[in-house]
């Protein structure tokens, strides 16, 4: 396996493996990003880091950094306003299903937490379906922990997880 960053040309096939899996029944599981966002996340505000064999697209963590935007989950833990800058969202994960139960997933986010660290991000955000088994485990193994659930993404329950560096 082979991790890097991805370009802009890269986000057509993320965009692909994220509708498929929509696609593939896990739709509560799993809330799409918007097509609009491609560009968001291969610059300034966001990073896509992805999981290649043989160069074929495997897994993807798609991180963002929201500063000071309304939706920065900083907002729903009450986090100290001056911290809202150093919080970086974990905001898509997604490894193939045949790929899946591998450590694809946790390599991704840790690859992804120290590129985020070494930027300064003290604070590691994420949501998950509280029905996600696989996801939490990784999340709860990496030493995130569940500040609270609540409706996220237009009525869809999630746990809200944190990680402090």
């Amino acid at each position: 396996m082979t991790y890097r960053l991805a370009q802009v040309a890269d986000m057509d096939r993320v965009y692909d493996m994220m509708y498929q899996e929509v696609e593939n029944g896990r739709d509560g599981f799993f809330v799409p990003e918007t097509e609009d966002t491609k560009p968001l996340h291969v610059s300034s505000t966001g990073v896509t880091l992805l999981c290649e064999k043989d160069s074929v697209l495997v897994g993807y963590l798609i991180m963002r950094k929201p500063h000071n935007a309304q939706d920065n989950l900083a907002r729903d833990i009450d986090l100290m306003t001056c911290e809202h800058s150093k919080v970086a969202h974990m905001e898509s994960l997604l490894v193939e299903s045949v790929y899946r139960g591998q450590g694809i997933g946790r390599d991704l986010m840790s690859r992804g937490e120290q590129l985020l660290v070494a930027e300064g991000y003290c604070h590691l955000m994420a949501t998950v379906h509280p029905d996600n088994i696989g996801s939490l485990k990784t999340m709860t193994s990496l030493g995130y922990q569940n500040i609270m659930t609540k409706e996220k993404y237009g009525g869809h329950i999630r746990h809200i997880m944190h990680k402090q560096i």
